[in-house]
């Protein structure tokens, strides 16, 4: 079972296969590659490790809303995390430097856990790579975890490449003792074996299949928003889900006309921080069945309950198919996410 202090964090008692592993392997200094369905526990495993040690965990990852997000949730529990962001209040950031630049804050008991940042932070900023060094260098740098649900963000096979991802190379060298841990829902046999080569990944990992689904596509209409509507009317009545669309506008139309047939909200990373978090909290509680969202949603989100993934437009890649359809670790009844791409 996890610990007792923490389960009313996690929100729930006991380990999922694979975490424990992953955690034992982490916190005995080995590099981890995970691949893990959307929903199926993978901020379990840096975030506990994190919390039951001393010194800094560096989470890597490529929203800032998302950051923004997972910050602001830890918070809530009281636990010491931060991040920096070009978007972050000016006295914040320092005081957050402040604190790197000072390894025995970092190792006090209260001292700073977890520290969120974009790929560009790592590569781009010659003040926070000292800070890091200070950290390294004082045995204070605990891990590095890469969070790439964008899996093909790392890799040159992939569809969405991200320049200062690969650049991510730096860390084993700068760091070489320093564990990282790579977290992704889904990578061909291709990706996964750049990413390993691309971050230096040296020893492990562990992969965790998704049986509980089932695929299907629907044409795609004029009337699109009205079909999906009655698709989740009659196929998904009172059940949770998501909608997957690309634009933000899209997310918004989705929503007013879901909004006809139940209740359902819009996420996208230009809504305000605060109304964000309150929408998905409310589809957290289940005050929302529905949440229509951009890729900024389902990194990070953790929802025993999710029926149902639809993509509103083809995904760019079938990866991107798997990865939008683990959302939530569901057990049976299968999921059903449909995709209407008109194919």
């Amino acid at each position: 079972p996890i610990f007792a202090p923490w389960q009313r964090v996690f929100g729930y008692s006991e380990f999922r296969s694979p975490q424990r592993a992953i955690i034992n392997a982490t916190m005995s200094q080995t590099d981890v590659f995970v691949i893990m369905p959307t929903g199926g526990g993978k901020s379990l495993c840096y975030q506990l490790p994190a919390l039951l040690e001393r010194g800094l965990t560096v989470v890597v990852c490529p929203l800032i809303s998302l950051i923004e997000d997972q910050v602001f949730a830890l918070r809530q529990w009281d636990v010491s995390a931060s991040f920096l962001a070009t978007s972050q209040d000016a006295d914040e950031a320092r005081e957050v430097m402040h604190q790197l630049h000072r390894p025995a804050l970092v190792a006090q008991e209260n001292g700073l856990r977890l520290l969120y940042v974009t790929p560009e932070r790592i590569t781009s900023s010659p003040s926070f790579t000292s800070a890091l060094t200070k950290l390294y260098n004082a045995g204070q740098l605990r891990r590095f975890l890469i969070m790439l649900d964008e899996a093909h963000c790392v890799s040159q096979w992939g569809h969405d490449f991200r320049k200062d991802y690969k650049e991510l190379c730096k860390l084993r060298h700068n760091f070489p003792q320093t564990p990282i841990m790579a977290l992704t829902a889904t990578a061909t046999k291709q990706v996964a074996a750049d990413v390993l080569n691309i971050l230096g990944i040296r020893q492990t990992a562990a992969c965790f299949n998704t049986p509980n689904l089932r695929y299907e596509v629907l044409q795609k209409k004029k009337k699109c928003a009205e079909d999906l509507a009655k698709v989740i009317a009659q196929k998904h009545a009172n059940q949770t889900g998501i909608v997957y669309c690309c634009s933000r506008r899209d997310c918004e139309t989705l929503a007013d006309e879901l909004c006809k047939e139940g209740q359902a909200g819009y996420y996208h990373a230009d809504l305000d921080p605060l109304e964000r978090r309150a929408t998905q909290q409310r589809w957290m509680n289940d005050e929302l069945r529905v949440i229509c969202a951009t890729v900024a949603f389902g990194m990070g989100i953790n929802k025993a309950d999710v029926r149902f993934v639809v993509h509103h437009s083809l995904p760019k890649s079938l990866e991107g198919c798997t990865r939008g359809g683990g959302g939530g670790g569901v057990p049976p009844p299968l999921k059903n996410p449909p995709l209407p791409g008109g194919l």
